[in-house]
């Protein structure tokens, strides 16, 4: 069994809605709500939220702790190489992608995601845009790719855009 790490990236320097990581869902944090039900997918080993360095995601940290779950600080906005040092932090083989405003994480969508990419030894599989009719409206999904996919981009892309 390969261990599949599901990181979280979420930073409270969002240039579109500052602080949105931790507005408030229904009584509690939008980050901590996605903890809450990505605690529910069967087929991950560990959930990770990644965030920056920064000292305004101290309150990140904070969060990540209250809800009992790892995590870990690397660049703001490099997130190529903020995933490439969680992955291998955590030794994930697998890793789940999920960015912190996809507010609706659907555990049993990201079970069947896990069992396909697993099942088609895929580099990289994704659930987040509707594709072929799949019906999935944005905000449920997420990616899975193998760390040696990331290994590669990490190595080979140099364009601060696409990292």
């Amino acid at each position: 069994m390969k261990k599949i790490v599901l990181i979280i990236q979420a930073r409270m320097g969002s240039t579109r809605l500052p602080g949105k990581s931790m507005m408030d869902l229904a009584g509690a944090p939008l980050v901590g709500r996605i903890i809450e039900r990505v605690s529910r997918v069967r087929n991950i080993d560990q959930i990770v939220l990644a965030t920056s360095e920064l000292p305004k995601d101290d309150i990140l940290i904070h969060l990540a702790d209250r809800y009992n779950i790892c995590h870990f600080r690397g660049s703001e906005n490099d997130l190529v190489d903020r995933y490439f040092h969680a992955a291998n932090k955590f030794e994930a083989e697998i890793i789940l992608r999920l960015p912190a405003d996809n507010p609706c994480p659907e555990p049993i969508e990201y079970d069947k995601l896990i069992d396909y990419h697993i099942s088609e030894e895929k580099d990289f599989s994704s659930n987040i845009c509707c594709f072929m009719g799949n019906g999935y409206p944005d905000g449920i999904g997420v990616e899975a790719f193998t760390y040696s996919a990331l290994k590669s981009i990490w190595e080979s892309e140099r364009d601060p855009f696409k990292r």
